[in-house]
């Protein structure tokens, strides 16, 4: 039986198809760095998700510039006060931001079905 070739349309759908799964790995790994360990992105809650997304398009604040070590390492450097750093400087603020989300689920999520309303005395 003589395999057909691939049309340009489906391979244009798997290349999305592996970019959308690259993608969803560096989302992942961007949240699992800001504090919240998942294994995918169906785990992630929406309202983290999105803050997730919105780290990795992060513009670098003013007086940072990025470059790379001899290893090929990123790392941030400040041209007013000469400091560096390997994270990039607007990650604490996602990771506050994570955290907060966070903890809103879990307050959202508490519907105080594990306990009893009045302890048996």
């Amino acid at each position: 039986k003589e395999k057909k070739e691939e049309t340009p349309a489906q391979a244009n759908r798997e290349e999305e198809e592996d970019e959308e799964e690259l993608d969803d790995e560096l989302v992942v790994e961007m949240a699992c760095h800001l504090g919240c360990e998942v294994g995918s992105v169906e785990e992630l809650p929406q309202s983290v998700r999105w803050i997730v997304e919105k780290s990795l398009e992060a513009p670098l604040p003013e007086h940072w510039s990025e470059a790379t070590d001899p290893n090929g390492a990123t790392y941030y450097y400040n041209t007013k006060t000469s400091k560096t750093q390997w994270d990039h400087p607007m990650d604490e603020t996602f990771r506050n931001m994570v955290a907060m989300a966070m903890a809103e689920e879990l307050e959202e999520g508490d519907d105080g079905e594990d306990y009893d309303e009045y302890p048996e005395e």
